[in-house]
């Protein structure tokens, strides 16, 4: 029997010596400790509160399929109390979850919206990648709803947003770790197995989906202030702890880790990442994506239990140099926070990606 000819595809390693480094990140993203986000309508005294958080490192990649899914939720509590879509509704958050679900609100017909955070900037929302990969603890229909979101924007067919998304090859090490293959036939092509060259004698062996979705965080969250902004949605500064601080009677929740305080969840941890910013690239040789597990659980220096992989994405900062692009990452240590930085993963990351491209 023939063996099949494999594709080879030669690939640009981003430059990594210390002068093309640039910011170092540390996040911290919101996860339930089941792992399954929550996403339910429950009554708070007299108020109506939707809840939407706990996404971990998946918001983006569900944020518009959990605002859509959260909507209907709330669309049918207001069916059963009566209430009209010209009830004011509050949205806590200005984060991706935050800003989708004033965005879908305003789709499925309310007109009073009003988006509450104590901060619009340089929020957890911000320091994400940007590679569309969904939790596997959600239901397929939220997942599709949001990769056909992004595809629409990626292929210019969106009626409100004209960027912010991209369709770029996303590379893994294998279909069963890449975390992708519940997705195909439903919303993905499958993956394809390449050998990448990197030019300068390491080459991998990996699997592609040519069809993998970049978000352009820095212009997606412009985009979606700008769209609210435009069509009345209101903004107000203010740390909300309580939600009878609000007037209003429906309250859609999106506060990602404050919801322990808020909501008073105590299954919510922080889950601490890591990724470096890159600086005087070639956006032009840096259109892939690269995803990939890299070992199994190991202790940090601290005692906490951490999970590590690797990836690279051409993200930008939206008010940084042209040429300023890339990202590489990430760490994933629950339960630590700014008292334990753990900021000797930055010169990990950085030796890993550059043992992963042979430099």
């Amino acid at each position: 029997m023939q063996t099949p000819v494999v594709e080879t595809r030669y690939i640009t390693p981003p430059r990594l010596d210390d002068m093309y480094i640039g910011p170092k990140t540390v996040c911290y993203r919101p996860k339930c400790k089941s792992g399954v986000i929550c996403m339910k309508v429950v009554s708070v005294g007299e108020k109506i509160v939707a809840h939407n958080y706990g996404h971990a490192g998946a918001g983006w990649s569900l944020a518009p399929g959990c605002a859509d899914h959260v909507s209907r939720l709330l669309q049918e509590q207001l069916t059963l109390k009566q209430l009209g879509f010209d009830t004011p509704v509050a949205v806590i958050g200005a984060g991706a979850i935050g800003l989708f679900s004033a965005y879908d609100l305003g789709q499925k017909g309310f007109k009073n919206i009003t988006v509450y955070a104590d901060q619009f900037e340089n929020l957890t929302s911000h320091k994400a990648g940007g590679i569309f990969m969904p939790a596997r603890k959600i239901p397929l229909s939220i997942a599709s709803f949001a990769y056909h979101f992004y595809g629409n924007i990626a292929r210019g067919n969106h009626k409100d947003f004209t960027a912010g998304a991209r369709l770029l090859p996303l590379y893994c090490k294998s279909r069963e770790g890449s975390g992708m293959e519940s997705y195909v036939g439903v919303m993905m092509q499958p993956a394809k197995d390449v050998t990448l060259d990197f030019g300068n004698g390491m080459r991998r062996n990996m699997v592609v989906y040519d069809d993998g979705l970049f978000i352009d965080i820095a212009t997606m969250m412009l985009q979606l202030r700008t769209y609210l902004e435009k069509v009345g949605v209101s903004f107000v500064q203010k740390n909300v702890t309580s939600f009878d601080q609000l007037s209003e009677k429906i309250i859609v929740h999106c506060t990602g880790m404050n919801a322990a305080q808020l909501n008073h969840d105590e299954k919510m941890v922080p889950v601490q990442g890591h990724l470096v910013m890159l600086r005087n690239q070639n956006p032009s040789d840096l259109q892939y994506m690269i995803s990939m597990n890299v070992a199994a659980i190991e202790m940090t220096p601290t005692g906490y239990f951490m999970r590590r992989c690797f990836y690279f994405i051409p993200k930008s900062l939206g008010a940084s140099d042209s040429c300023d692009v890339g990202v590489i990452g990430a760490t994933f240590i629950d339960h630590a926070t700014d008292k334990t930085p753990h900021l000797e993963q930055f010169d990990k990351i950085i030796e890993y990606a550059k043992t992963f491209y042979g430099l």
